[in-house]
């Protein structure tokens, strides 16, 4: 007699775990303009506030822009490339 509502219990408990699972996030559209911000940052290693916002933000974009663009790839593993990622709090991209 407990089967049929353990077996309830467990479909309305994994109901409700779906329920309340984030959503799933899209991850940001990749465009390298979202980088203008750290421009200067990645010549002095001093990144503002809004370059560390955008470096988290284009994180998952950075290894197709260094792929793309040897220039990038250059700035970003400088030495400063690499002060840049210490001071924002992120790990230098390994790609």
């Amino acid at each position: 007699m407990r089967s049929p509502y353990l077996a309830a219990f467990a479909i309305a408990l994994a109901a409700l775990l779906l329920l309340l699972a984030e959503p799933a996030v899209a991850a940001p559209p990749c465009v390298e303009a979202g980088l203008a911000p750290c421009d200067g940052a990645l010549e002095t290693g001093s990144p503002s506030s809004e370059c560390c916002a955008q470096l988290r933000l284009q994180q998952p974009c950075l290894c197709g822009y260094m792929r793309n663009d040897p220039k990038i790839w250059n700035l970003v593993h400088s030495p400063n490339g690499h002060k840049v990622a210490a001071v924002c709090g992120f790990p230098f991209p390994s790609c």
